[in-house]
């Protein structure tokens, strides 16, 4: 039953970041690279998939650069 919820999940995941995940792919090809860039404020300029902390605040750690 819980392998069945992760499967889900995942499927669920991907298929609401499927235009950001395929963006991301083909940048990837062209040579970007993901950096750790730690806790900072989303950037509506550049490629990421947002965190939400507890105090409901959003912020990335990783963002797509070349």
């Amino acid at each position: 039953m819980l392998m069945a919820f992760m499967i889900i999940t995942k499927i669920m995941f991907y298929v609401d970041n499927k235009e950001f995940f395929d963006l991301a792919s083909e940048e990837m090809q062209d040579g970007a690279s993901w950096e750790y860039v730690g806790p900072r404020p989303t950037d509506p300029a550049s490629r990421s998939i947002p965190l939400q902390g507890l105090d409901g605040e959003k912020f990335i750690l990783f963002k797509l650069k070349k």
